[in-house]
């Protein structure tokens, strides 16, 4: 996708989905921990933010765009404030989870991370 400038244009595309779950987070009014700063602060910087995490993967929505609504959870923040967020964008056939965590799930992506990966749509491989 990025054959130039990978590590750049990794960061750029985690920033967008900071920048796109943070407005949600403002919009729906939902207090979170670490505070919503954090996320203008990365975004200023041009840093990426410690717990937005992306997963990538095929979805079954072939044509579809659009997002889903966002799910809270609290499990080690103070009361009234939450520390899981997830919100899936949805761009054909390529999904995207993006969540606001401390802890990285096996999928999980961060720019920190530097590893490479694929997304392949293999449904349609052997198809004439």
């Amino acid at each position: 996708m990025f054959p130039y400038d990978t590590t750049q244009q990794m960061l750029n595309m985690h920033l967008f989905f900071v920048k796109w779950l943070g407005c949600q987070i403002v919009e729906s009014n939902i207090a979170i921990s670490p505070p919503i700063d954090t996320f203008s602060n990365a975004i200023t910087n041009r840093e990426s933010h410690p717990n937005i995490w992306l997963s990538f993967g095929m979805s079954n929505r072939d044509g579809w765009v659009g997002a889903s609504d966002i799910g809270a959870a609290t499990f080690a923040s103070g009361s009234g404030t939450q520390d899981y967020l997830c919100r899936i964008y949805n761009v054909g056939k390529l999904e995207v989870r993006v969540r606001f965590s401390s802890v990285k799930l096996k999928d999980d992506w961060h720019p920190r991370d530097r590893n490479r990966f694929i997304i392949a749509d293999l449904t349609g491989e052997h198809e004439s």
